[in-house]
C-alpha cells in the first residue's frame, strides 16, 4: 500500500504542478514575484517528490525481497520489474537534478538576473516535470500488470 501510494502522490503531483501550478504562476504581474514564488514552490515539490521517491525505493526493494523466488523462475515477470525500477531510479535522478537547477535558479535570481532564473526553471517544469510524468504513468501501467 505504501508502495501504491507514494508512487501516485509522486505522479499525480508531477502532473498538478506541470499543468496547473507552473501556468497559473505565469498570471502574476510582477516577474520577480514570480521567479522567487515558483523557487520556493518547486523547492517545496521537489522535496516532496524526492521524499515520495525515497520510500518507493525502499518499498520496492522491499517487495523485491519477498518476490524473489517468483522472480527467479518468471523472466517475464523479473523483466517488468527490473524495467520498471530503472524508470522509478532514473525519476529519482532527475529529481535530484531539478533540485540543483532550482538552486542555480534561485542564485541566478537573487544576483539580479531574471530572466536567465525564469528560463531555468521552464525547463525544470516543462521537460524534468513532463517526462516524469510520462515515465511515472508508464512504471504504475507496469505495477498494474503485475498486480495481474
Amino acid at each position: 500500500m505504501i508502495h501504491i501510494a507514494s508512487a501516485i502522490v509522486w505522479v499525480g503531483a508531477s502532473f498538478i504542478f506541470s499543468v496547473g501550478v507552473f501556468p497559473s504562476l505565469a498570471q502574476i504581474p510582477n516577474e520577480r514575484m514570480i521567479v522567487r514564488t515558483t523557487i520556493r514552490i518547486m523547492t517545496r515539490y521537489i522535496n516532496v517528490a524526492i521524499f515520495a521517491s525515497l520510500t518507493l525505493l525502499l518499498s520496492a526493494g522491499y517487495l523485491y525481497y519477498m518476490k524473489m523466488d517468483i522472480l527467479i523462475a518468471n523472466p517475464v515477470l523479473s523483466t517488468i520489474i527490473n524495467t520498471k525500477g530503472l524508470i522509478w531510479l532514473y525519476m529519482s535522478a532527475s529529481y535530484f537534478y531539478a533540485k540543483y537547477k532550482v538552486k542555480v535558479a534561485k542564485s541566478t535570481c537573487f544576483h539580479g538576473d531574471s530572466v536567465r532564473a525564469v528560463d531555468i526553471l521552464k525547463v525544470v517544469a516543462n521537460y524534468v516535470f513532463v517526462i516524469n510524468f510520462i515515465l511515472g504513468l508508464v512504471a504504475i501501467y507496469f505495477g498494474i500488470m503485475l498486480r495481474g
